[in-house]
């Protein structure tokens, strides 16, 4: 994902994963939504309206939701939800450190700390056909903490390095 952004060359990038729990033609939602002059936006942030997942990984969700939340004062109701929309200009300047899972969230923290402006859209989400959940292994989890934890730190320390150049609101 950061290769992509990094090399992204259109006025929009948007990203989604390839497990077939969303139907991407609802993409379409979102762009609509980015669209909108009437409330201008720099990114849209999917949000799964009835998550297709089993108990133990919505309890999971919640819980890292909570915790950045109350960390990071972000509130987007589906922080890894994998279909989001995002005008290129706000990733000027950004540096993503995360390479696991917690990429996402970093990605929403630092564009809300630097003030972008964002919305949220709900698009439908089904049970996984393909592939399999990789997300929830502890391994993961405990890497997920490490990067929450060296991004409050980072944010508390040293502010300007870590969110880079603001983009224009």
């Amino acid at each position: 994902m950061q290769a992509g952004f990094a090399n992204a060359r259109g006025e929009l990038i948007a990203f989604s994963d390839g497990d077939l729990q969303f139907d991407l033609a609802e993409l379409r939602r979102l762009l609509d939504r980015l669209a909108d002059s009437s409330r201008p936006v720099d990114a849209v942030i999917g949000y799964r309206i009835k998550r297709r997942d089993p108990a133990h990984r919505l309890v999971i969700a919640k819980t890292y939701n909570a915790i950045v939340s109350v960390l990071f004062g972000l509130q987007v109701r589906d922080i890894d939800c994998a279909m989001k929309v995002f005008r290129r200009r706000v990733f000027e300047g950004l540096r993503l450190d995360s390479e696991g899972p917690f990429l996402s969230a970093e990605l929403l923290i630092k564009l809300n700390a630097r003030g972008v402006r964002m919305d949220q859209v709900g698009v439908t989400h089904y049970p996984r056909t393909a592939g399999q959940n990789t997300g929830a292994s502890f391994l993961k989890i405990m890497r997920t903490f490490r990067d929450i934890f060296r991004l409050r730190w980072a944010l508390w320390t040293d502010r300007e390095r870590t969110l880079g150049r603001s983009s224009p609101r």
